[in-house]
């Protein structure tokens, strides 16, 4: 479990906010067989809005989340 408050982009002087990004590797190969995440937000405005999960360099999974 982890919290990955966003970062304003320093190349950027506007107030544009840069994508986190959470990696995840093994030592060795391994199978996996299910990933689950859990959108934790307090209020419509925090949490994950849009997530892609890669393995190996390739797209397995994009969600786009759209709160009210």
């Amino acid at each position: 479990m982890w919290l990955a408050p966003f970062q304003r982009n320093e190349e950027n002087l506007s107030n544009e906010l840069k994508n986190n990004t959470v990696f995840v590797s093994f030592e060795k190969m391994i199978m996996i067989s299910c990933i689950t995440f859990w959108n934790y937000a307090k209020s419509p405005k925090r949490g994950v809005k849009e997530l892609e999960v890669f393995i190996d360099e390739n797209l397995i999974y994009k969600v786009l989340i759209n709160i009210k």
